[in-house]
């Protein structure tokens, strides 16, 4: 499957009502706070640690997740782009 076409699968499962309620048990864990930064004013994501092939995005541990603010989130998602 091309790229495009996968990114937009997994765009997909996380407007599923399962990913959806992991999401928020994950950002109420983490007291609606980055884990990083500990802001709480911007928007928030939540982070998969690890991928496993053949897994859903709501079957993963909690210890799996980080709620990350969007600032850094997206200076992870540079960082392990750069260390691949």
């Amino acid at each position: 499957m091309p790229k495009d076409e996968r990114r937009e699968a997994y765009l997909q499962k996380l407007r599923d009502p399962r990913w959806q309620r992991r999401r928020l048990e994950i950002m109420e864990r983490d007291h609606f706070a980055c884990r990083w930064c500990r802001g709480d004013k911007e928007t928030l994501n939540v982070h998969h640690l690890y991928y496993e092939s053949g897994r859903e995005p709501w079957d993963y541990p909690a210890e799996a997740f980080l709620t990350l603010c969007e600032t850094c989130h997206e200076q992870e998602s540079a960082y392990r782009k750069e260390s691949q």
